[in-house]
């Protein structure tokens, strides 16, 4: 029995040994194929990763470069320029082509800019609200006004304007040697073209209830020289050069005077819309003006037209 037993505990142990190594050989090969099958899965990822950040990567750089390279380039230049039959500063030449002292002025300096100009045409009332809502660029000819400047940017002055009361010879003694206040006390009706400024003075006189009535409008000067002639004023305010090149022209020398009055309205400029404008563009002008002051266009085109 005793020997049996000892075989028997002898086989039993060999079988539990055998079982033993045989379950650990099972086991390693699955722990290890298991671990290789995890890393190449995650190295590919990490791969791909990266790779689509740097695509994207390039992409955005590629993208905020155009972008840049865009906002670098300047913005095109163009402007549209009112203009208001007024010779001899604006008026239209017999080949067609708008002219004048303001005209050649804007065009000499546009020669230093890289803008284009276009010339819009209309009477002066209508240019002032078309430039206030911005369907015009700029106007010439402009009395800086605090009006006048909540629409709009002023160059730097460009010549100074001054105006005149012209009258049938007749009347010429009767008015000479009076103060304009003196004038309207006598009761002289004025003509003048609407939304002028003719200075301070002239513009008090304009807006108190007093003389109000005394100034008669019109939309051009030579509608008020035909409003004296018929007797419907009896005087015309105009600019000294406008006025004698009219009379010029009209044959009218032997019917009209110029009283000795001078009337400063001051500075003129050129006028711009802000809300088409930028202020760089008008400095981009006010250096164009400059130039050609300094370099003697401006003073040629002044003697030019007699001045």
């Amino acid at each position: 029995m005793n020997f049996i037993q000892q075989f028997l505990r002898i086989n039993l142990m060999l079988l539990l040994a055998v079982s033993l190594i045989s379950c650990n050989g099972e086991n390693k090969p699955v722990t290890d194929t298991t671990s290789q099958s995890v890393k190449p899965t995650a190295v590919t990822e990490k791969n791909v990763s990266n790779q689509s950040t740097e695509q994207l990567t390039a992409s955005d750089k590629d993208k905020a470069q155009q972008s840049k390279s865009e906002k670098s380039k300047p913005e095109k230049c163009t402007l549209s320029i009112g203009w208001a039959a007024w010779e001899p500063y604006q008026y239209r030449g017999r080949d067609g082509a708008v002219t004048g002292m303001d005209i050649d002025i804007i065009n000499a300096a546009i020669k230093h800019t890289d803008c284009e100009v276009t010339y819009v045409e209309g009477d002066w009332a209508d240019l002032l609200d078309r430039l206030k809502k911005g369907t015009l660029d700029a106007v010439a000819s402009a009395t800086l006004t605090e009006k006048r400047r909540s629409y709009a940017y002023f160059s730097e002055p460009y010549r100074a304007e001054t105006f005149a009361i012209y009258v049938k010879n007749k009347d010429r003694e009767r008015y000479s040697g009076m103060s304009i206040k003196s004038m309207m006390d006598a009761g002289m009706r004025l003509g003048a073209v609407m939304d002028y400024f003719y200075g301070a003075t002239l513009n008090d006189l304009q807006d108190s209830e007093k003389y109000a009535r005394q100034f008669i409008y019109n939309d051009f000067s030579e509608a008020n020289f035909a409003l004296l002639f018929d007797n419907k004023v009896d005087g015309v305010l105009e600019d000294p050069y406008v006025g004698a090149d009219l009379i010029r022209r009209r044959g009218w020398n032997e019917k009209l005077s110029k009283l000795p009055l001078v009337i400063h309205s001051g500075d003129v400029h050129l006028m711009f819309s802000k809300k088409s404008v930028s202020d760089k563009t008008v400095e981009l002008m006010n250096n164009a003006l400059a130039k050609i002051k300094a370099n003697g266009t401006f003073n040629r085109l002044i003697e030019h037209y007699g001045g």
